[in-house]
């Protein structure tokens, strides 16, 4: 008995196991019923797109009419918006809490965004949600194509252009992801099999060794020696053609303690191997997104299984009623047998003449419960759907706001399931972006990143940029903030909070419904803050600016001398101490007027015994002429003025006690002292 692991098989003889478990899934699919399934959901997707967009007649001689009112697609693609619409937003974690972690993580996050725009990537994401509305589920791969991208030089022994490389989308269905079909659940899967159809001349470019193979490769329908699958069928259907499309199949199984370095294999349906080596990923590059989950299999179920009788039944109704008016819709007249009207013409009208008058025949009149049905039909789509009118864009005439965004809301929870399926492709696929990037960018490449104020800038990278970001997390956020009314209430909300304070924000948090550039300027001062107690933990000491908010930083700065290995620090503790000292002095300083436009508070004022600045301190010498401690080099003191004697007589009051408030409170309440005369 052979106890070797099937998937550990050396590479003469992988490629033959694989194809059999290949063939293995699609007869499943065949036999179980769900490649029928299938295929009748994509027709009724695409129905009337089939038929040419014109309405069909049957029948022995074309006397049925038969026509499709697509509100399968209309309530499926209602769905995928309600779920794709909102851009999502990424927040990426470090496993560190410094500030080189947390500046690489702004950087990928700013990379999740590039590759969502420039790289297609959200694309690709509406494309995998797409087919999980029409097939239960969707995939999405994320795999690393070392060919792709930038010319970056020449190996020198091979003469063999080195790329850039580049990461690869490709988001497919069931019917091109062969899974183990036996497990109940779609979930720790060891393995999978996608299956990419590639043009052969191409591939035979990129493997001249293999070329002959590679080109010789022509019956795809039967490679499966008969075997229906959903590529084959849709051949079979539309005729046998010829095309330079190959099936090339990625068999990708994970680091396990069967195959303790995992496997990637790439071969071909006549069982070339174009590659076999260990896995390059931590995981399986293949991420799914569901509808919801067929307990008790692996595989998802779709709304738009519940909803195709209910479609067929309305084309059927729909057909009957056209039928009806099609063919009797030319107006008929009875008149008694043997009794022939005579028409005359007067001038354009016409004189019937008859012993008994002709009567009309009503033959295209419908019974009223044939309407009624169509109407409850639609009901039970919404309610097998949780779609509503408001939702379909049908509201009522007299409903409230407030009903109408309750229904909204109701339809957005009743598709959950799906909502935080697409949540978490969302974040494995962010998270696998930036995980190929860190292993495999090696060269240094240019992204199109943008800054504040969302203008775009280009900035150089490599993949250690980003070596401390381990995670990407999601908020999907709410749908609503695409609607003029949710910006204009949070641009209110913003303005009456103090974030927003002119004009030009308002209109930029209306118009755009971002609220980002409210608080970057936040975020970089605190930013800056953790890198100086950084450098402070180390010994450094960090210059202070004018314009550095001195409350914020001496409080954040506090964290380093709260520190027991700080405080036994002699080194540590003067750079503190020194670089404490130097914000309080610039805060003295400040120009009013400065300290007013960044929002920084007046300094609190000096305790009775405290020395102010400038004032006499014992133990040190002082400059001639400072006996007054408020005295400067241009205001000199004249002791023998008999205005400063009698002044210097004067009994001064008892200093009251500080009211509580803030700084600028107390310094207001000091300056409101009696003064004696």
């Amino acid at each position: 008995m052979d106890l070797t692991y099937w998937a550990a098989k050396p590479t003469d003889e992988i490629a033959k196991e694989l194809l059999q478990k290949c063939k293995a899934y699609y007869m499943y699919l065949q036999q179980s019923g769900r490649l029928a399934l299938y295929k009748r959901s994509y027709d009724n997707y695409y129905g009337p797109g089939q038929k040419g967009g014109q309405v069909a007649f049957g029948g022995q001689v074309g006397e049925l009419v038969l026509i499709s009112v697509n509100q399968y697609r209309a309530y499926l693609k209602r769905l995928l918006t309600l779920t794709t619409s909102q851009r999502p937003s990424y927040d990426c974690r470090a496993s560190n809490t410094d500030h080189k972690s947390q500046a690489q993580c702004i950087l990928g996050q700013s990379l999740v965004d590039y590759y969502l725009r420039e790289k297609k990537l959200e694309t690709f994401l509406k494309q995998a949600t797409e087919l999980a509305l029409l097939y239960g589920e969707g995939f999405l791969s994320v795999l690393w194509n070392a060919t792709e991208g930038e010319q970056y030089g020449v190996d020198p022994e091979t003469q063999a252009v080195i790329y850039q490389g580049e990461i690869e989308y490709r988001a497919f269905g069931p019917m091109d992801c062969v899974r183990d079909f036996t497990k109940d659940t779609p979930f720790n899967h060891n393995w999978t099999i996608p299956v990419e159809w590639v043009n052969k001349y191409e591939l035979a470019a990129k493997y001249p060794e293999l070329a002959e193979k590679i080109l010789n490769i022509d019956d795809v329908v039967q490679m499966f020696d008969g075997v229906d699958t959903f590529r084959t069928s849709r051949q079979i259907m539309y005729g046998t053609f010829e095309s330079d499309e190959i099936p090339l199949f990625h068999f990708l199984h994970k680091p396990s303690d069967a195959l303790p370095e995992g496997r990637l294999t790439q071969f071909l349906p006549d069982e070339t191997v174009v590659f076999d080596g260990p896995i390059p990923y931590r995981d399986v590059p293949v991420y799914r997104v569901s509808c919801s989950e067929w307990l008790g299999t692996p595989f998802g179920y779709s709304t738009g299984y519940d909803l195709m009788p209910l479609q067929d039944m309305t084309d059927s109704i729909h057909s009957t009623v056209c039928t009806n008016i099609n063919t009797f819709g030319v107006q008929s007249i009875w008149g008694k047998a043997g009794d022939t009207p005579n028409v005359t013409d007067l001038k354009g009208l016409r004189l019937l003449s008859s012993e008994i008058p002709p009567q009309p025949l009503q033959l295209t009149k419908n019974a009223p419960e044939t309407f009624t049905y169509l109407e409850a039909l639609k009901g039970l789509y919404d309610l097998i759907s949780g779609m509503n009118p408001v939702v379909m864009g049908n509201p009522q005439r007299d409903m409230s706001g407030s009903a109408m965004a309750l229904l909204t809301s109701n339809a957005i929870q009743f598709s959950m399931d799906l909502q935080q399926s697409y949540a978490k492709l969302l974040e494995d696929c962010g998270t696998a972006t930036l995980e190929r990037l860190r292993v495999f960018a090696k060269v240094p490449r240019v992204a199109a990143i943008a800054g504040k104020s969302k203008r775009q800038y280009m900035q150089e990278f490599v993949g250690d940029d980003i070596s401390t970001v381990n995670r990407v997390l999601v908020d999907m956020g709410n749908p609503a903030r695409n609607t003029l009314a949710f910006n204009m209430s949070m641009a209110k909300d913003l303005m009456d909070m103090g974030l927003v304070k002119t004009a030009e924000e308002y209109i930029m948090v209306v118009t755009t419904g971002r609220v980002e550039p409210m608080y970057e300027y936040t975020q970089s001062e605190l930013m800056n803050i953790r890198r100086e107690n950084e450098m402070l933990s180390e010994g450094q000491i960090p210059s202070a600016l004018i314009t550095d908010n001195p409350v914020i930083h001496i409080k954040e700065h506090a964290v380093v001398g709260n520190s027991p290995e700080a405080r036994s620090n002699p080194q540590i503790m003067q750079g503190y101490t020194q670089h404490i000292q130097e914000h309080i002095e610039l805060w003295r300083t400040m120009d009013p007027v400065l300290a007013g436009m960044l929002g920084i508070p007046a300094p609190p004022p000096l305790m009775p015994g405290m020395p102010q600045q400038g004032a006499p301190v014992e133990g040190q010498e002082q400059p001639q002429g400072s006996g007054n401690p408020n005295a400067t080099p241009d205001a000199p003191v004249d002791a023998q003025n008999p205005a400063t004697q009698k002044a210097d007589k004067v009994k001064q009051p008892k200093q009251p006690k500080m009211p509580p408030g803030t700084p600028s409170q107390m310094q207001e309440s000091s300056q409101q002292m009696p003064v004696m005369q």
